[in-house]
């Protein structure tokens, strides 16, 4: 029967280089003594007597290496609507029944950059596309199952800018239009992109930040900040997100 007896306590010297040389650690010659010790085996009593073992000096050569922890990226923040969006405009549909736009010419048969898009030709100074979710006698929109608006625009001009807010039946304004009713122009990035001429941005505004009066809606509106006539600008992928 075989046991192993470990008292080894060892002393270090370990001189580092830089982090690619190599390291050379140094053990010193030194005694180790191990005490006398009785074990039992299967009964009986063992003692085994005191044992002294000397170690030579020992120089062993290692190359450093230095453990860098892996860095974790994360995702870019991404204006993708989440499953259970309500679509108002989605891939060539219009969901709600009709618009009050004003200013302004709406095609929702029109396309842009290969998809299915509304058009707005802006008519007028600040016009503006203002679709509405019912007819008189109809049932208002819930925002309160949803957490966001999201829509995506193609401007066809530079700096463009769009505005965007809402109204409770009885063409009530209904809170303060977001982020002091621009949601998107030259150097704001807070909802999306800054908008670029022939280029989609999409955009996606928290509903707390028009602080409804009444979470119950009428319509909203996507407009033109930039007051110029003519104007046209594309939208696309209208709708509310949990």
């Amino acid at each position: 029967m075989r046991f192993s007896l470990l008292f080894l306590p060892l002393t270090l010297l370990v001189l580092l280089s830089d982090a690619h040389a190599q390291s050379v650690v140094t053990i010193p010659a030194q005694t180790v003594t191990i005490p006398s010790q009785t074990a039992t085996v299967s009964g009986q009593s063992v003692t085994y007597g005191a044992r002294t073992i000397s170690l030579g000096a020992q120089t062993i050569t290692m190359s450093n290496t230095t453990s860098t922890p892996p860095v974790t990226t994360p995702p870019p923040a991404s204006n993708t609507p989440a499953a259970g969006t309500f679509w108002v405009y989605h891939n060539g549909t219009f969901a709600w029944p009709g618009d009050y736009s004003w200013n302004a010419s709406i095609n929702y048969k029109d396309s842009a950059g290969g998809a299915p898009a509304i058009g707005v030709n802006i008519t007028g100074s600040y016009g503006g596309w203002q679709p509405f979710a019912f007819k008189t006698g109809g049932t208002p929109f819930d925002t309160r199952p949803y957490k966001y608006l999201v829509y995506c625009t193609m401007p066809t001009i530079a700096s463009q800018s769009h505005g965007t807010g809402f109204d409770a039946d009885n063409d009530v304004a209904d809170g303060v239009p977001a982020n002091g009713g621009l949601i998107a122009g030259p150097g704001l990035t807070k909802y999306g992109p800054v908008p670029a001429a022939n280029t989609w941005g999409c955009y996606k505004v928290p509903l707390s930040d028009f602080k409804f009066n009444n979470p119950m809606i009428l319509k909203f509106s996507v407009t033109d900040g930039t007051g110029k006539v003519p104007n046209k600008f594309y939208v696309k992928d209208v709708g509310f997100s949990p």
